[in-house]
């Protein structure tokens, strides 16, 4: 086989000269790889790269992991704001209920309220107690020299602690 190679001259020479025939001779043949091989450049006009310097990035598990466990924190506080904000409706709307529920048994109360005082107003006469005051207990109105004005300086309950003061 090592015979039958032939240079990289000689193909050249070859591929220039015959012409393509249709037809193989038995003397035209020739064993092995038929394919043209390149010719090398001499040594001068090689020229020489030089490698370049590859980055190596964290392979894509570790960001995916990173984003997942990024995902589940957001989901998770996401969950937990509306679990609290649900929450926290929920008592507003139990609380509003209530507050219903007092002032309507205050509008009730307050109704009895005013219908036992209608009704305490209806079984007491005045003038009857007015009789009893005056000829039973020997009560009379005050004279104008008997009443005693003065100044309070907040309108709201009075709580007597002191003697009225004296104007005379």
């Amino acid at each position: 086989m090592a015979g039958n190679r032939r240079t990289s001259k000689q193909r050249s020479d070859r591929q220039h000269v015959r012409p393509v025939d249709h037809y193989v001779d038995e003397f035209d043949y020739t064993d092995g790889n038929l394919a043209l091989q390149p010719e090398l450049q001499p040594e001068e006009h090689r020229t020489v790269r030089r490698k370049k310097k590859v980055k190596v990035y964290r392979s894509s598990t570790v960001y995916g992991l990173r984003y997942f466990i990024f995902m589940c924190t957001a989901i998770a506080a996401t969950v937990l704001c509306s679990y609290f904000y649900m929450k926290t409706q929920a008592q507003v709307s139990q609380k509003a209920s209530e507050v219903a529920e007092q002032q309507a048994d205050l509008a009730d109360l307050q109704a009895e309220n005013k219908s036992m005082k209608e009704n305490l107003t209806r079984t007491v006469d005045l003038d009857e107690v007015y009789d009893y005051a005056v000829n039973v207990l020997g009560m009379s109105y005050p004279d104008k020299d008997q009443i005693i004005y003065y100044d309070s300086s907040n309108d709201s309950y009075i709580h007597q602690f002191e003697a009225i003061p004296d104007n005379n």
